[in-house]
């Protein structure tokens, strides 16, 4: 799913990040897709009675 991947991004980008400020937001840029793309899993499996996990 393309938010997980986008989560994945953001947690590269705050372990390359240079200041304390810039790895704050991008962990919590991941944390935001990481619910995003949970809650996507979540409406497919309600849509389609399918469990991913």
């Amino acid at each position: 799913m393309r938010f997980r991947e986008l989560a994945a991004e953001a947690r590269q980008m705050a372990e390359q990040a240079s200041t304390p400020g810039a790895l704050t937001a991008m962990t919590e840029v991941a944390e935001t897709w990481d619910r995003l793309a949970h809650l996507e899993e979540t409406d497919l499996e309600r849509k389609t009675g399918y469990s991913s996990g």
